[in-house]
This record gives C-alpha cells, sequence and structure tokens, in this order.
C-alpha cells in the first residue's frame, strides 16, 4: 500500500509541474499577443486613413488638386495627409508651408487640421493656412480634412481646389 501511495505522490508531483509549465507558457503566449495588439494598434493610428499623401520634405515645391463636388455623397469628407519623409528620407531642417483652399461651387465646406475641430476657412469662398511649419529629423504626419456639403445643384465645373506650396 505505501508503494502504490508514493507512486500516487510522484504522479500527482509530475503532473502539477506539466500544468506549471503550461500555464507559465499560455502565460508568455497571452502577454506577448497582448503587446502585439498595442504595436498594431499604434501603428494603425498612426496610419489614419487618407485620399491623398503629400510629401513636402524639400524646399520650393509645390502640389495642386481639385476635388469634384458632384461625384461626393450629400455631406462627405476628403482628407490628405502632409508628411514630411518620403520612404525613409527625412527632411533636415524645418520646412514652413501654406496652404490655399478655394471653393469654386455652392457647396458649404469646412477644413479642420488633425482632430482639432476649429474651422480654418476664412469665408465660405478661400482661405489660406499658412504660418505652418514640419518638424526636421523627426516625421510628421499632419491631416486635413475637408467637410464638404454638397449643394443640389452642382456641375461637372464645381471643383474645390488645394494647393499646398512652401
Amino acid at each position: 500500500m505505501k508503494k502504490k501511495n508514493k507512486k500516487t505522490t510522484e504522479d500527482l508531483l509530475n503532473s502539477t509541474k506539466k500544468l506549471m509549465i503550461v500555464f507559465i507558457l499560455l502565460l508568455i503566449l497571452v502577454v506577448f499577443l497582448f503587446v502585439l495588439c498595442v504595436i498594431k494598434y499604434k501603428e494603425s493610428k498612426e496610419n489614419e486613413f487618407a485620399n491623398m499623401i503629400i510629401p513636402v520634405y524639400e524646399l520650393n515645391t509645390n502640389y495642386e488638386f481639385s476635388i469634384n463636388a458632384k461625384i461626393l455623397s450629400e455631406v462627405d469628407e476628403y482628407t490628405f495627409k502632409i508628411v514630411n519623409y518620403k520612404k525613409k528620407e527625412i527632411n533636415k531642417e524645418e520646412i514652413p508651408y501654406k496652404i490655399e483652399i478655394k471653393n469654386n461651387t455652392k457647396s458649404t465646406i469646412k477644413v479642420t487640421k488633425n482632430d482639432d475641430k476649429k474651422d480654418l476657412m476664412n469665408n465660405e469662398k478661400e482661405t489660406i493656412i499658412d504660418e505652418v511649419t514640419l518638424k526636421k529629423e523627426e516625421k510628421e504626419n499632419i491631416y486635413y480634412h475637408i467637410k464638404i456639403t454638397k449643394s443640389k445643384d452642382l456641375t461637372k465645373d464645381d471643383l474645390i481646389y488645394v494647393k499646398i506650396m512652401n
């Protein structure tokens, strides 16, 4: 009877050790997955959706584009992102830039920067956003959102013009 008790005690100890090892491995896996989720979440926040990405990392570069208000839904948002890098090349000095937005439509537009809710439009037809700079030697993403409330009678010539200059 003592042999059976001794063997049962050894089996119980072995089972306990195996369970502890499995528990520790599962705990390590859960921590690893949690860290991976946090990293992916931060990446997704950095890579917020933009209709257009505009690299402004050299002086004297100008970009122009237009938004056709006729093809948009009733209330739509167009987002463009200004960055100070292209692939792995980051600007070496602070770069000032200016944005001109002209609304040649009967639609109303509201322009905001990043998560700020303040409307940057000076009036309903045009605005100039100046005295802004991009950081040097550190990647920077600046999002501009143009919220367009579409007018009823638009033609294909009803465009919103955006010009970025530095």
